[in-house]
């Protein structure tokens, strides 16, 4: 089974996506997620959402939009 997580970094103004196998327990792709602002503490990704073959996180700045393999859209 695939599932897909987000994370952010305390302090940090970026956090990660991660696609992940649990059933062989790897981490399959990670990518960097980075809020535009300047000033964002905690701008990493806040929440994924799923919508057909997209996923969108938001950060304190900007929505970012990916594919099932984690590029950017």
């Amino acid at each position: 089974m695939i599932i897909y997580v987000s994370t952010l970094v305390r302090y940090l103004d970026h956090g990660w996506l991660y696609k992940i196998d649990i059933a062989e327990k790897r981490i399959i792709r990670k990518v960097r997620v980075k809020s535009d602002s300047g000033e964002a503490k905690h701008g990493g990704p806040h929440g994924l959402a799923i919508s057909g073959d997209h996923m969108i996180t938001g950060t304190y700045s900007n929505a970012i939009t990916f594919d099932k393999n984690l590029k950017q859209k």
